[in-house]
């Protein structure tokens, strides 16, 4: 093997089409003549990859799909020919190594290790001593997962060597809500603060906090926005089915909490304190000052914020590293908890898994943020139309 000590970078066949099948990328290049293959056609022996002229095994592999599957990137071969920094197979996922003989990048899930170190799971086949043979035909890794499929952040991150941690995000969300309830402790305690005036101050130290966090994670990005699921591609419609969605969202979410007060009611004490946290006792002023900030909060800073740090980075960050199913369920648990109601956990458990698995569809985050938007509008109209 040591025509393959030179490095990843020598051996990546990057762009360029198969010598076999050109509408195919290739994943390799011929160790003996330079041809670039693509995964059928490639043949590995104990010198490096082949084509399959120089391997002597004749022919290449005819094509079992059709070209506009193998171009729409619904087949293993399309999911395999993948970007540099992204995993071959699980297109949404970062890779985090690149197999030592065909130089496929692997996502931790696909990952294998053999005697010739960091291996795919196809040349982890090849190399199999199972039955002491090798096959020349590559058992293609499918999706452990059917929400694998959809390119969203942590993509565009890892082709821009951005490590998106989820981990990191978790650890800094106490933070800016202990700073918050410090700024109402300190409200509460003085006097001559209006309820506009304290609702904004305090939503601009948790939401500029969140913000200043992820903007210090994607700094040097090229495309920060783009990472974050902001597309101008598809917008109107993402905006109309984020408008729908949070229709359906907000009535599903309103129907839980009833539930969970009925289910509840002996722990009534519990969430009684935990709203008392961050009760404002600011005078209750009733000017238009104190409408246009709620609403500016409501309806703006909230959605914005909440969208941009949950889905948008600890989403897409968790996507990368977890299961996308499990991503979904920790994502939704985390964005229900830092509202601080015992009552409305498992309807803002809802409303978060619904708000990722929307991200998830589209790969917009336009899509969330209208869905969002929406049911705060619903939650903030409900209790003056019920006066």
């Amino acid at each position: 093997m040591e025509g393959w000590e030179s490095g990843p970078t020598e051996r990546r066949a990057g762009s360029s089409p198969c010598a076999y099948h050109p509408r195919r990328r290739a994943v390799a290049v011929c160790v003996r003549c330079g041809e670039a293959v693509c995964p059928e056609c490639l043949r590995v022996e104990d010198e490096g990859a082949l084509c399959p002229h120089c391997s002597g095994s004749g022919e290449p592999v005819p094509a079992e799909i059709s070209w506009d599957d193998a171009e729409s990137g619904t087949t293993a071969s399309g999911k395999r020919a993948a970007a540099a920094g992204v995993c071959a197979y699980h297109a949404g996922r970062p890779a985090v190594e690149v197999c030592s003989i065909c130089s496929t990048a692997l996502c931790r899930q696909c990952l294998r290790e053999g005697s010739a170190g960091a291996l795919c799971p196809d040349c982890h086949t090849l190399h199999s001593p199972a039955d002491g043979r090798r096959s020349n035909t590559a058992r293609p890794l499918e999706r452990s997962s059917p929400l694998a499929s959809v390119r969203i952040g942590s993509a565009e991150a890892a082709e821009e060597r951005v490590s998106l941690s989820p981990w990191a995000g978790v650890c800094f969300l106490p933070f800016p809500l202990m700073l918050m309830l410090l700024v109402t402790w300190l409200v509460n305690r003085g006097e001559g603060f209006g309820w506009g005036t304290s609702v904004l101050m305090i939503s601009i130290l948790l939401y500029g906090g969140l913000i200043f966090f992820v903007a210090l994670q994607l700094r040097g990005a090229s495309r920060p926005l783009l990472i974050l699921g902001f597309r101008r591609d598809g917008l109107a419609l993402s905006l109309a089915g984020g408008t729908l969605a949070g229709l359906a969202a907000f009535g599903v979410n309103f129907a839980l909490l009833s539930l969970s007060m009925r289910l509840m009611e002996s722990w009534n004490w519990l969430d009684r304190w935990l709203r008392g946290l961050m009760e404002l006792k600011a005078y209750d002023a009733s000017g238009g000052w104190d409408l246009a900030a709620t609403v500016a909060v409501v309806l703006i800073l909230a959605p914005l914020c909440e969208e941009v740090f949950f889905r948008g980075y600890l989403y897409a960050a968790m996507r990368g590293r977890l299961d996308p199913l499990y991503a979904v369920l920790l994502n939704g648990f985390l964005f229900s908890l830092v509202h601080f109601s015992l009552y409305g956990v498992p309807g803002r458990l809802a409303l978060g898994v619904a708000l990722c698995l929307l991200y998830e569809h589209t790969g917009n985050l336009a899509t969330p943020l209208a869905a969002h938007a929406v049911n705060n509008l619903l939650a903030l109209l409900l209790p003056m139309l019920s006066r």
